[in-house]
């Protein structure tokens, strides 16, 4: 008999247990899926959902490609993941640029430039939602190891590739498309300084265009520069200033925004043409400073920016960089590098 007691205790104490675990296992159960992620469907009914939410903005490295998270809103106020829903739809205001598949997965062209945005649109029922995805690469994946302390720059005809003191273009690089802007030019020779990059020559054409319906006279000085022709003129301004002073007002061979076909000096007849600081003053510097990034153009060494830059005040010396990326510079009153301070990929996988 007491043997049979002793079995009945412990029956009623193991009970005891597996009760207390389940109840446990309920509560940790229940909180782990209140701060889990919506869990993924394959259909969703018309009648069931009230809104979608992706992300509001994007940003997406050339060649780089994602799966977009899309979350439906069910009107008994609960989520579920519904990019993978049989019933969804993806669109793609640039296909070109940015593709997106059936499942969600959008895929970034690899010859896409920084600074090139693309609204995904997506469609379940009769909701839908858009989310813009802007292509910037990072400054850190657009160079390589170069000799010494120098990186090379990877991205070279992208039009917001960085070239600065410690990024310099390919050896032997020659921009692939150089042609003579259409605009005025104190000088009647057709060197190669006049060429820029055909892009921005129709920029240039375009802003000085507009300019002159401002009755603002601008007139271009000096754009491309080849390997050579920057090595010669670095080592003018070595001869004739020394070096410190050289190195803040010239680039050295490789390392010239000139050599990238990006960038054109500006002046006016009430400057005589010349590339000094008191032409920002003028009526022409000033309505180039104000007017520049609506045609994709910035000032590239800005006033005040100078220990950013490692370079004097340039108010003549303008940089094609497209629309998109001028007017957040110009908004944001910052410079060309830091423009790519936040360029954090998605999370994906990438080809490049």
């Amino acid at each position: 008999m007491k043997s049979k007691r002793y079995n009945a205790l412990f029956i009623a104490l193991l009970a005891a247990s597996l009760l207390l675990t389940a109840c446990g296992g309920d509560k940790e159960t229940s909180e782990t899926n209140a701060n889990a992620s919506p869990a993924p469907v394959e259909s969703v009914k018309p009648n069931k959902l009230t809104s979608l939410e992706v992300p509001q903005e994007l940003i997406l490295e050339p060649g780089a490609e994602t799966i977009l998270t899309v979350i439906g809103v069910m009107k008994d106020g609960s989520k579920a993941d519904v990019g993978h829903a049989k019933e969804i739809n993806y669109e793609s205001s640039n296909s070109k640029l940015i593709n997106v598949n059936a499942d969600g997965t959008m895929v970034a062209s690899a010859t896409a430039n920084t600074g090139d945005t693309v609204n995904i649109t997506v469609k379940l029922h009769d909701q839908t939602a858009t989310t813009q995805v802007t292509i910037k690469t990072s400054l850190q994946s657009s160079a390589k190891p170069g000799e010494g302390n120098k990186v090379v720059v990877t991205n070279p005809t992208d039009r917001v590739v960085v070239v600065n003191k410690e990024r310099a273009l390919p050896e032997g690089y020659v921009p692939p498309d150089l042609v003579y802007p259409n605009v005025k030019f104190p000088y009647n020779d057709m060197v190669d300084k006049r060429k820029m990059r055909s892009e921005a020559a129709k920029a240039l054409e375009n802003m000085f265009e507009a300019a002159k319906k401002e009755n603002v006279e601008l007139a271009a000085v000096s754009g491309y520069r080849s390997y050579a022709t920057q090595k010669s003129l670095f080592a003018h301004y070595v001869q004739v200033q020394g070096l410190e002073v050289a190195s803040q007002v010239s680039a050295k061979e490789g390392f010239s925004e000139h050599q990238t076909g990006l960038t054109m000096d500006v002046s006016s007849a009430s400057a005589k043409f010349q590339l000094e600081e008191f032409f920002g003053e003028t009526k022409e510097g000033m309505w180039l400073a104000e007017h520049a990034h609506e045609y994709g153009f910035i000032i590239r060494y800005p006033k005040g920016k100078e220990q950013e830059t490692g370079y004097a005040y340039e108010p003549w010396h303008i940089r094609y960089v497209g629309e998109n990326v001028a007017s957040v510079i110009k908004e944001k009153n910052i410079i060309l590098e830091q423009y790519f301070d936040d360029a954090v990929p998605v999370q994906g996988t990438t080809n490049k």
